[in-house]
Order: structure tokens, then sequence, then C-alpha cells
């Protein structure tokens, strides 16, 4: 007489794994948004952080400068009206082109905005 085994099933059904993938997506659907919100707060505060780097520097050449620089003065003009003190103002990363031709007023206005509106920020981003 010949005995019959049984053979265990080995591996996933169908339906199995159509639920995988379909959890999968909706976690994928949840969290790419907000990666992408993460990411454009982060440039935001690296325009704000440089910002905040450019208006010290006009404010230190300034202080430096005996007057010879106004409320006006950007950060070209202070780079390049340095001539005492510090012997370089200029940082080891070279800020946004945009914001090298901003004034003080300009510049704090950046620092000061609190919205998180990606498309007012771009222009003053540097990769």
């Amino acid at each position: 007489m010949k005995i019959i085994r049984k053979r265990k099933k080995k591996g996933f059904t169908l339906i199995e794994l159509i639920a995988v993938v379909a959890i999968l997506i909706i976690l994928a659907v949840l969290l790419v948004p907000n990666i992408v919100g993460y990411v454009n707060r982060s440039k935001i505060a690296t325009v704000k952080s440089d910002a905040k780097v450019v208006l010290n520097i006009i404010k230190t050449a300034r202080a430096q400068s005996s007057g010879s620089l106004d409320n006006n003065a950007t950060y070209v003009q202070a780079i390049s009206t340095n001539s005492g003190g510090d012997s370089d103002l200029a940082p080891s990363k070279a800020p946004a082109n945009s914001l090298q031709s901003l004034n003080e007023s300009q510049l704090q206005s950046i620092i000061d905005n609190n919205t998180n509106d990606w498309s007012y920020f771009s222009t003053y981003y540097q990769k």
C-alpha cells in the first residue's frame, strides 16, 4: 500500500501579495507630500541663514569702515571696502548671487518672512 503525503504549500498567495503592495502604495501616498514639505522647509531655513550671514557681514564692515558704508550697502560693497579689522569678512562659502545684491532692509525682510511659500524664497536659494 502506498502512502500519499500532502505537500505543504510554500510561498504567498496572489491575494496576500496584492494586499502588501496596496499597503505600500497607501504609505507612499501619505509620506511623499510630507517629505517634500520637509525639503522645502529646510531650503527656506538655508536661505534665511545665508541672509543672516550676509547681513552680519554688512553690519561688521560698516562698523569697521568708520562711516564709509551707508545703510544701503550691499554684500559686494561691504567686502570690497573692508580694509581693516578682520582680514577676511567673506564666508568660506559665498552666498547666492541674488543675496549679494540686497541691502540691509531687504535682507531683514527675508529673515523676518514667516511664510512657508517656497516660491518666495526660491530666487535666493543656491544649490
